[in-house]
């Protein structure tokens, strides 16, 4: 619809970290491994290619489990079964045994996840929808058509503090 849709932004890595847009004009839509719209930039599938991705920092994956932290996450289509991702996990799980459970949920749209996995990623606060992309998305289609807020209703609802300066502006 005019005016109240964002543009969308699509990193493939490797790339330059670019901070998230606070105003919400853009979303980011993060490809760690590749995308097939952009083969110029490699794909990584190999148990090779995933060690040389973790000979260095990668700052999309410190800015996913930065995510993880405080906001939920969506993945789709992924296994998550990838070392680096794994060592960020561990990283989100150091909490003591009985203390409460503060993080967002995750969620993970996968089609047949083993129900030992699926018990693992509900301790990780994760839900999993063993679906496939396409049957989630045509699901999700359904329930929000005509629910999506506009840019200045995130806005209002992100920085409720600022609504006076938001409204004129």
């Amino acid at each position: 619809r005019a005016g109240g849709a964002q543009k969308l932004r699509t990193v493939v890595c490797p790339e330059h970290f670019i901070e998230r847009d606070q105003f919400f004009d853009e979303v980011q839509c993060v490809h760690l491994h590749g995308s097939i719209l952009h083969p110029g930039k490699g794909y990584t599938f190999t148990f090779g290619e995933f060690a040389s991705q973790t000979a260095s920092i990668n700052p999309w994956y410190q800015a996913l489990a930065d995510d993880m932290q405080s906001r939920s996450v969506l993945f789709v289509g992924s296994k998550l079964n990838e070392a680096p991702f794994y060592h960020y996990l561990a990283m989100r799980s150091q909490r003591e045994k009985g203390t409460p459970e503060y993080r967002a949920k995750a969620f993970l749209v996968s089609p047949g996840i083993t129900p030992i996995r699926v018990r693992q990623f509900e301790d990780q606060n994760f839900v999993v929808i063993d679906a496939t992309a396409q049957e989630f998305f045509e699901s999700v289609f359904e329930h929000v058509i005509g629910r999506v807020p506009d840019r200045l209703q995130l806005l209002q609802n992100r920085f409720p503090h600022e609504i006076s300066g938001i409204k004129p502006g």
